[in-house]
């Protein structure tokens, strides 16, 4: 039987929850037990790293608006400073001697972008899981290069000869880039979906329909019904089983191999195998975030209203 442990942190926050819009972002940083999280509009500091474990919060500046999306170079091959992306612009992320964002970019990488997809060469690409473009900026000084047209960029992974594939859920489109002569080649449908995981050379994807508009935008609203194996060549589905309930996101694999996915409350862990529930863990409120550390059983949860301005720190 698997048994849930919960830790409750307070958040430096000097304000009302309830007045969170933008900046609930959660990012693990890799090989570590700590997360880089943005705190709500109007909050000081804007954003902060959280070690799960310990509680320890060390506040930063410079995040051009509110976290987004983070991309972790490998180490020893170059520049090993991460990039952040933000609602309003891409810095390098450094920790020490103290938390900041340095050398921001913000010409020309437009507004609330919500994707940031390590493409090898050199490139980095942002993008909107609900967008139909993707814009590819330099590693080495995050100036912008060239924009594709690709839909709805949500992941990318390798394929052979220098390609790149670029998953796009929403729009039920994969896109296949070329990065040395910064080229689309090629385009293939695949199922529509409300989000994707690619890891251990395996595509985990929540699937499922199109359904009503979300907002005045045209922007349409995804239902998930099944949780799906993809072949990340082919994207034919191998395994696949019903979706849990108000499934949201596919966070990736714990210790054990199994899959968490999110949901409205809390997390779901599936068994590797048949892809059913194995165990799960609710709040009762809503939750405006979360993030798991890869390859441990260990993950946060961001309250999300007036009554909880705590990350939660769950092990299993």
């Amino acid at each position: 039987m698997i048994r849930f442990a919960a830790t409750r942190w307070r958040l430096p926050i000097t304000m009302n929850p309830i007045n969170w819009a933008y900046g609930t972002s959660l990012v693990p940083i890799p090989d570590t037990t700590s997360v880089l999280m943005s705190l709500p509009s109007g909050g000081r500091p804007r954003w902060c790293v959280v070690d799960l474990v310990t509680g320890q919060m060390t506040g930063g500046t410079g995040m051009p608006g509110h976290l987004r999306a983070a991309a972790f170079p490998t180490p020893g091959r170059g520049d090993d400073r991460p990039w952040v992306l933000g609602t309003h612009g891409l810095g390098r992320l450094e920790l020490a001697p103290k938390s900041t964002i340095t050398e921001v970019t913000r010409k020309g990488i437009g507004t609330y972008p919500s994707t940031l997809l390590p493409l090898g060469d050199g490139l980095l690409g942002i993008g909107h899981r609900h967008g139909r473009s993707l814009l590819l900026v330099s590693t080495s000084d995050g100036a912008p290069v060239i924009r594709l047209k690709v839909a709805g960029p949500d992941i990318a992974y390798p394929l052979s000869d220098q390609r790149i594939r670029i998953l796009g859920p929403h729009h039920a489109q994969a896109t296949d880039v070329d990065v040395t002569t910064v080229k689309v080649v090629a385009r293939h449908q695949m199922p529509y979906g409300k989000h994707v995981h690619h890891a251990n050379s395996a595509v985990t994807a929540l699937l499922g329909e199109r359904a009503g508009y979300e907002n005045a935008g045209g922007v349409w609203h995804i239902v998930p019904r099944r949780v799906a194996v993809l072949d990340p060549q082919s994207l034919t589905t191998g395994r696949e089983a019903p979706a849990p309930p108000d499934a949201v996101e596919v966070l990736g694999s714990d210790q054990d191999d199994r899959l968490v996915i999110t949901n409205h409350h809390g997390l779901v862990l599936l068994d590797p195998a048949t892809l059913a529930p194995a165990a799960t863990y609710q709040l009762s409120r809503r939750i405006r975030g979360a993030a798991l550390c890869p390859g441990r059983n260990l993950a946060a949860l961001l309250g999300g209203d007036d009554q909880d301005d705590a990350l939660h720190m769950v092990t299993w």
